[in-house]
């Protein structure tokens, strides 16, 4: 369940609630997240609900390769985490002021600041490539499930930057619109079906495990990470069950970078704040300093940490 964020939450916060009792003798009720380990599981926790609510066609996976951030990797495989801590009161006005979601408004921030990234190591306009986010969406907000195994999709909105230069306020409008042609129950049905039609081919269920993995490894490099530049996923507004709410200061969610792309972020928001954190393997801070300046363009109060070795 660590795969899904949302099911991930309700397995670390189960696991506290149990190590609050085994330590202290406290016992949490059920709710808010909680589960009872002792209870046999619901049937419905482990649904695989992509084969239930699989569309009949499947969607085309063709698209436009996004550009990709450049970047002298690690050398020794360190992650560099930066969050910036946002006040969400602040970013919830900004956002409405535009009409425009959370999700919307950061994800439009961020192509800004690929968009200016882009810029200054490609400064050839007609080389440029489309900058895209990859979003993750919780597919049980779409379809009545109840399960607790992996169950998101994704949408990529992004704009196709050697066009012409782009507003923020046009950015905003332009990912808010996207998002909501591509996030209906109709599309994300046809991408499962493109998504579990491999799974029910008899050829590919009867291949050996290492002939699978070679396969898969083959698909996933030609398409997986070419088509974004990177996630962005927002886990929305988490709360703790009261009983140990108050222990709780802080909730971060952190996502490691992909097989080539050199960045992930995410974002998860706790007791009024949000903690946007942005995860690179390379030597540089290439995209934070550009997201930093988007941010204060628009008058969002950052503050900043890192594990920087700089």
């Amino acid at each position: 369940s660590l795969t899904d964020g949302n099911g991930g939450l309700v397995f670390l916060k189960t696991l506290v609630a149990e190590y609050i009792y085994q330590k202290y003798g406290v016992k949490v009720p059920q709710g808010n997240g909680v589960l009872d380990r002792l209870e046999e599981p619901d049937p419905a926790e482990l649904e695989d609900s992509f084969f239930k609510y699989a569309g009949k066609y499947p969607l085309s996976r063709k698209d436009t390769d996004a550009y990709s951030i450049r970047g002298a990797r690690e050398i020794d495989g360190f992650r560099t985490n930066t969050t910036f801590i946002l006040d969400v009161q602040q970013v919830r006005t900004l956002a409405k002021a535009q009409g425009v979601t959370v999700t919307a408004y950061l994800t439009a921030a961020l192509i800004s600041a690929v968009d200016r990234l882009q810029k200054e190591q490609i400064p050839n306009p007609a080389k440029h490539k489309p900058v895209k986010i990859f979003v993750p969406v919780n597919l049980r907000s779409i379809f009545p499930s109840k399960t607790l195994r992996n169950f998101i999709l994704y949408t990529i909105p992004g704009v196709e930057t050697k066009f012409g230069d782009y507003s923020f306020e046009e950015l905003c409008q332009s990912v808010q619109h996207q998002m909501k042609l591509q996030i209906t129950p109709r599309r994300m049905a046809a991408i499962i079906a493109a998504n579990v039609s491999s799974e029910k081919n008899l050829l590919i269920r009867a291949a050996p495990l290492p002939l699978k993995n070679i396969v898969m490894s083959g698909v996933y490099n030609a398409v997986g990470e070419r088509k974004s530049c990177f996630s962005f996923s927002n886990l929305g507004v988490s709360k703790m069950p009261p009983e140990f709410e108050t222990y709780v200061d802080r909730l971060d969610f952190v996502l490691g970078t992909g097989k080539f792309q050199r960045y992930n972020t995410s974002l998860i928001t706790y007791k009024g704040k949000m903690m946007f954190n942005i995860t690179r393997n390379t030597s540089k801070p290439l995209l934070e300093r550009h997201l930093y300046e988007v941010l204060r363009e628009r008058g969002v109060h950052v503050l900043s940490e890192s594990n920087t070795r700089e």
